[in-house]
């Protein structure tokens, strides 16, 4: 059914408008084909036709409705996106900035604490007795950068 639904959206809506018009106008020639003795043989043919013409225009008209209902809301839901899309690229690019940043902070740390522990390396003795100071610098290498930064 949602096929054929489908391929009357193909269909321009002047048409359906057509089809309710052309009915409406088929119901009142009716009434007064009834009056004239020639035409009054047509009459009842051309107010059923008129009727099914009616129903089936209202009918279209209410699907034509419908559809445009549900291509506003499509229109709209691909706007939310495209806006929440653009909302995420702009948060990965500020993570990205931060990500970097905190590298930076990390590698430099790393840099810092490996000088020290090459200046300090000898003050493991024979007996592998660790200095306090040796001690300090690796408690410092197992910090986390945030709380390195705030000494």
């Amino acid at each position: 059914m949602w096929q054929l639904l489908w391929k009357l959206t193909a269909v321009p809506d002047w048409i359906y408008h057509a089809i309710l018009i052309t009915g409406v106008i088929g119901l009142v020639a009716g009434r007064f084909l009834q009056f004239a003795p020639v035409t009054a043989v047509y009459a009842p043919v051309v107010r059923t036709v008129s009727a099914v013409l009616v129903v089936a225009g209202i009918w279209f008209n209410g699907f034509i409705t419908s559809d445009a209902k549900w291509q506003e809301r499509v229109a709209d839901l691909e706007s939310k996106i495209a806006e929440s899309e653009q909302r995420a690229a702009d948060a990965n690019a500020e993570i990205e900035i931060q990500y970097v940043d905190r590298v930076k902070v990390v590698k430099e740390k790393e840099y810092i604490i490996q000088s020290e522990i090459r200046e300090y390396s000898g003050d493991i003795d024979a007996n592998c007795v660790v200095s306090p100071k040796a001690r300090e610098i690796l408690n410092q290498a197992a910090q986390s950068p945030d709380r390195g930064n705030s000494q």
